[in-house]
């Protein structure tokens, strides 16, 4: 498994709280099926936390 800096991601991921637009810090991320990921944010500001899914592109990596 790819670590996340190492991860393509074909789907855009938040990068701003869409309660108070202050900046998002990543938690965790979780693989899932098919490729995807559940990443977990917290907002910097709000503390609010939010779940995205993304969808990693199936591109292999090369160093």
């Amino acid at each position: 498994m790819p670590l996340p800096e190492q991860t393509l991601q074909a789907t855009p991921v938040l990068s701003s709280c869409p309660d108070c637009s202050a900046s998002l810090a990543v938690l965790r991320i979780i693989p899932g099926r098919a490729g995807a990921e559940y990443w977990t944010m917290r907002c910097t500001r709000c503390g609010g936390i939010h779940l995205e899914i993304v969808n990693a592109s199936t591109a292999p990596m090369t160093a």
